[in-house]
C-alpha cells in the first residue's frame, strides 16, 4: 500500500534534481487526476492524497471529464487526509477547506483570498506524459507571479503589470505560448524587463514551488 499518492505532471520539473528526486522516491506518482481518479485509489487506504495537477484535455487537446469535488469529500470522509497544491489541487482546497482539504502555497493562498478565480488562471496546453508534459502555453498565474516579482524589485510599475496582465487574460489559453506573452509584453515593459520576464517565466514557476512545498507537506507534516 501506498503512504502517500500524488497526482501531477506538467507541474513537476522536466529534469528533477535531487531534492526533487528525494521527494518523489518517497510517494506513488499518478498522471493528472481526472474524474473517478481519486475514487479509484481510496481503496487502496493510503495515508495522503496531493491533489496537483488535473485534466481539461488530456495532451492531445481532446476534452476530458474533470476530477469532481464530491471525489475529494469522499475520500477525506473515509478517513484519508488530502491535500490541494499548485493548480487544479489549488483550486479545490480553497473551495472545500471546510470539507477538511488542506491547502498549501502560494497559488492556494491567492484563491483563498480571491485574489484569483477561474481554472484559465492555472490551465495549459502540455504534450502528453511520454514527452515529459513539456508545456506548450503559459498559464496565466505563472505571469502573475513574475510581474509581482518584478514590481517589487521595481523593473516595473504595478499599473503596468496590471495592464499587461488585462492583456494577456483576453487571450484564450490556447493562445498563451511564451512567444505571444513577450510580444504582448512589448507594449507595456522595456526590453530589458522583457527578458528578466522571461527568465523568470522560464526559471521559476511558482506551480513547481507549490508542487514541492505539497509533497514536502505531505511527507514531514502529520
Amino acid at each position: 500500500m501506498a503512504e502517500i499518492i500524488a497526482f501531477a505532471g506538467p507541474s513537476l520539473p522536466a529534469i528533477p534534481d535531487s531534492t526533487w528526486n528525494l521527494l518523489l522516491n518517497q510517494v506513488q506518482l499518478q498522471p493528472p487526476a481526472q474524474e473517478g481518479d481519486i475514487l479509484a485509489v481510496i481503496d487502496e487506504r493510503p495515508h495522503t492524497l496531493v491533489l496537483i495537477d488535473g485534466y481539461y484535455f488530456d495532451g492531445r487537446d481532446h476534452i476530458v471529464a474533470a476530477v469532481k469535488p464530491q471525489e475529494l469529500i469522499t475520500a477525506v470522509n473515509a478517513g484519508i487526509r488530502l491535500i490541494g497544491a499548485a493548480s487544479i489541487g489549488a483550486i479545490y482546497a480553497a473551495e472545500l477547506s471546510q470539507y477538511g482539504v488542506v491547502g498549501v502555497g502560494q497559488v492556494f493562498e491567492w484563491f483563498r483570498n480571491g485574489i484569483l478565480r477561474g481554472t484559465d488562471e492555472l490551465i495549459i496546453l502540455h504534450l502528453p506524459e511520454e514527452f515529459g508534459y513539456q508545456h506548450i502555453t503559459v498559464a496565466l498565474v505563472e505571469v502573475r507571479y513574475a510581474l509581482q516579482q518584478l514590481v517589487n524589485e521595481q523593473f516595473v510599475s504595478a499599473a503596468a503589470s496590471q495592464a499587461f496582465i488585462a492583456t494577456v487574460k483576453e487571450l484564450p489559453f490556447p493562445e498563451r505560448s511564451l512567444d505571444v506573452i513577450l510580444q504582448l509584453a512589448r507594449s507595456y515593459l522595456n526590453e530589458s524587463t522583457i527578458k528578466a520576464l522571461q527568465l523568470r517565466l522560464t526559471s521559476n514557476s511558482v506551480k513547481q514551488a507549490d508542487t514541492k512545498l505539497g509533497l514536502q507537506f505531505a511527507l514531514f507534516e502529520s
